[in-house]
């Protein structure tokens, strides 16, 4: 979440897709990616983070935006290194 605020991204600036979504395919659809580690103690958010990796990938201008917004805040994150 904290990294997600750090891209400065309005709802529109993902097409309108949920954060939580827009994280979730983004991860789970990127090159090299196998896994993605979510957690819940929800049932209902566990059936939800399915749903969005069924949905299929983010589109390739959307992900191209994500891309830039992450080179632009750049990679000194904690846990990045």
């Amino acid at each position: 979440w904290p990294r997600w605020q750090a891209l400065g991204l309005a709802p529109e600036d993902v097409g309108g897709v949920p954060w939580i979504e827009a994280a979730t395919r983004f991860s789970a659809f990127a090159e090299g990616a196998t896994s993605i580690l979510v957690g819940s103690g929800n049932l209902d958010h566990v059936l939800a983070n399915l749903g969005h990796v069924a949905a299929g990938p983010l589109s390739a201008d959307l992900v191209a935006r994500l891309e830039q917004r992450f080179d632009a805040v750049g990679t000194d994150w904690p846990g990045l290194t």
